[in-house]
């Protein structure tokens, strides 16, 4: 039987919830004056002497619904916002209210205060018609009407991950939303229904040494200092000494965090660029922020650059707006912004269809763009047109066709070969993509690149770098594999269908990596990942250091190096470390023909491969630094320093990669096990003999 009816709004209600902490219940609702109310159960009015009074005047009537009635102020709080609330939660750990509202924005509310909220969270670019607090974790999801996944962190009110549309595959939009706090699952429904998984990061190892504590989006030199500046997606940037790797201090930009960053020529000023669109000018040396510039929509920057035309100075950014904006890099605060579109024509359409990934520049007034579908536009900055298009057909050569969701056809990074840029018959432009291909291109001829080569074994080339004079070229994956390319005289004046030479391979780290530089003045790389750590080479394949080591380094010293690399998140993670050479007769066996003997051979000089690769792979990265205990290790392989396994050491160490994938891909948790403990065949152990059963042995006597 209904007992009471409330008149709480004067719109349609959205959500109705109940808080057992509170005692309380929730209602949300599109009306500007009563946006969210929070009411008690019990509520002070009488209701039973209300219920008496209209029992007597229907009695004999058609039975029909209470009239409803009003809070008393005593028994509700009213949360007021103009655009109404769509979605609300409550937060029982730290005592908090969460509303989502058509302004796409997420506010945080003291229960006990309507009057203003704690805090605002920004960063959505449609409205918020979801919210969901996780009090285990202090964390908090929204989702906009666009589909975006943000999640936040409600202690500190910053962002801690965004997942578009383009990762998780739902264009259409959401009709319904829930999270499961047990599964840590994200569930959709549209026309179909889809769950969205959180995986957690790679746990950081206590022999891992962190840079920063959440992914680094971006670093840069300053030679004028001798600076090394590193930013984390968690907002804070950081300044180091390179020449011994200490920190020098650090600051943060805000709680949209920095997606994007980069250094003026004059090493003084960076730019950082946010989730919510916004850029500002930093004096790094100070951490002053000189100026803010806001552009026309809050979409994320994916990467900014300062550029020089001539004498006139620009601030460039290009993201998931499709298009680039240009900034006059002056001392006033008028800003200017240019649309792209495309060369002679009226109407509005952008040239990019979809999110704009790369940006690169190259004097004296080209400017490249590179989005998500692989679509590669060069502008010239002196009449701000599009120059030429470039877009590379998908190889034929690839192991599954192309998928534009999986983000297959994607160009990540653009660098320009800047001694080449004033030649109509040389490779000007380097592209990282689509797959692991990397493409040399001539930007006055768009009919086909130059060079294509696949420069990774993996699906993607996640970032570029090359040196002023365009000998070497940088090229990172999104496995954390590093190579170094000689590209002197590669086509400067024909196509080719031959790689350039690779002067090395390593793998830097676990994980994508997101930066490389080259810095010229020591002869060094510089590598920043997902991995929160941003480590320094040499050119050779050495490592000298982490930025955020306790033992510093000294650039020109290799006794202050840290090579070989100590940790066991590569050994954990890694396929090889470094290639080994085979034995001159096994080499010459495996290239001979003929017969059951060949392939023989061919099998042994393969288990030879592998077991010397997994064995120098351990030796890189474990921790042992004594001759005497790599022997031990060796021996337990069945192996030596000083000579090559036989036949019969090659059968015993041949489970050396099993024994490395095991331990990559081994769970967490502890398995059960039904039955006797499963015993590794490459590790020395003796039989033991059956336990004698007591309960036979007591019987007999």
């Amino acid at each position: 039987m209904l007992s009471n009816r409330w008149k709480l709004h004067s719109s349609w209600v959205t959500e109705l919830h109940y808080f057992p902490k509170l005692l309380m219940f929730g209602s949300c609702s599109l009306d500007p004056s009563a946006s969210f109310v929070l009411g008690v159960l019990s509520p002070s009015t009488e209701v039973d002497s209300y219920l008496r009074q209209t029992s007597s005047a229907t009695r004999g009537a058609k039975r029909s619904l209470l009239p409803a009635r009003r809070f008393m102020s005593c028994d509700q709080r009213v949360f007021r916002m103009a655009k109404g609330v769509s979605s609300a939660d409550y937060c029982s750990r730290h005592n908090v209210l969460v509303t989502g509202s058509a302004d796409r924005f997420v506010r945080v509310w003291n229960p006990f205060m309507t009057s203003k909220p704690v805090g605002t969270l920004e960063g959505h670019t449609a409205p918020v018609f979801f919210v969901k607090a996780d009090s285990a974790n202090s964390r908090l999801f929204s989702i906009g009407n666009d589909n975006t996944i943000m999640v936040w962190d409600i202690l500190e009110f910053t962002c801690l991950n965004s997942v578009f549309p383009s990762v998780h595959k739902f264009s259409v939009p959401t009709q319904a939303a829930h999270y499961n706090d047990v599964g840590q699952e994200v569930v959709l429904a549209t026309d179909e229904v889809g769950v969205i998984k959180l995986v957690q990061p790679v746990g950081v190892r206590q022999d891992m040494v962190q840079t920063h504590l959440s992914p680094v989006a971006g670093v840069a030199f300053s030679p004028c200092f001798n600076h090394l500046i590193t930013a984390s997606r968690d907002g804070v940037v950081k300044v180091w000494a390179m020449e011994t790797g200490k920190k020098e201090f650090e600051f943060s930009v805000g709680r949209c965090g920095v997606s994007a960053m980069a250094v003026d020529k004059t090493g003084k000023r960076i730019v950082t660029g946010s989730s919510n669109g916004q850029l500002k000018v930093w004096s790094y040396n100070s951490g002053e922020c000189l100026k803010t510039l806001d552009k026309e929509n809050r979409k994320e920057v994916a990467r900014a650059r300062f550029v020089s035309v001539n004498q006139c100075k620009y601030i460039v950014a290009a993201g998931w707006d499709k298009k680039f904006t240009i900034f006059p890099d002056v001392v006033d605060t008028i800003q200017e912004v240019y649309k792209p579109m495309r060369a002679g024509s009226t109407t509005s359409d952008y040239v990019h269809e979809t999110d704009i990934l790369a940006l690169a520049y190259g004097a004296p007034h080209f400017l490249a763009t590179a989005s998500f579908c692989g679509k590669i536009v060069v502008w010239s900055l002196i009449s701000f047109g599009v120059f030429n298009e470039l877009k590379a057909e998908y190889p034929t050569s690839a192991r599954h066709p192309p998928s534009e969701l999986e983000g297959d056809k994607a160009v990540q990074d653009l660098v320009f070969l800047e001694q080449r840029t004033k030649s109509k018959n040389s490779a000007s432009l380097v592209a990282s993509g689509p797959t692991g291909y990397i493409h040399f291109w001539n930007i006055y001829d768009a009919s086909k690149p130059m060079a294509c080569f696949r420069a990774s074994k993996f699906n993607c080339v996640t970032s570029l770098a090359v040196d002023e004079n365009n000998i070497l070229l940088l090229s990172g994956d999104i496995e954390g594999y590093l190579s170094l390319w000689k590209i002197e005289g590669y086509c400067t004046n024909m196509s080719t269908k031959v790689p350039p030479k690779r002067a090395a391979v390593w793998r830097a780290h676990a994980q994508r990596i997101t930066q490389l530089l080259l810095v010229e003045q020591w002869n060094t790389v510089i590598s920043a990942s997902v991995d929160t750590s941003v480590r320094v080479w040499t050119l050779e394949g050495n490592v000298i250091g982490t930025f955020g080591q306790e033992k510093p380094w000294t650039l020109g010293v290799p006794t202050t190096y840290q090579h070989p690399l100590k940790s066991r998140d590569l050994l954990l993670a890694t396929e090889a470390v470094v290639t080994p050479s085979l034995p001159s007769s096994d080499r010459s066996g495996a290239e001979s023909g003929g017969g059951r003997e060949s392939s023989g051979k061919k099998s042994q000089s393969r288990k030879l491969r592998a077991a010397v690769h997994a064995v120098q792979a351990v030796l890189t990265v474990t921790e042992m630094e004594d001759e005497e205990i790599n022997e031990d290790l060796l021996k337990s392989y069945g192996m030596s320093l000083g000579v090559q396994s036989s036949t019969e050491q090659i059968q015993e160490s041949k489970e050396c990669g099993k024994w490395l994938r095991h331990h990559r891909t081994q769970s967490a948790r502890p398995r059960k096990s039904a039955g006797h403990q499963k015993v590794y065949r490459l590790l020395p152990y003796q039989t033991l003999d059956p336990e004698p059963d007591f309960r036979n042995t007591w019987r007999q006597q």
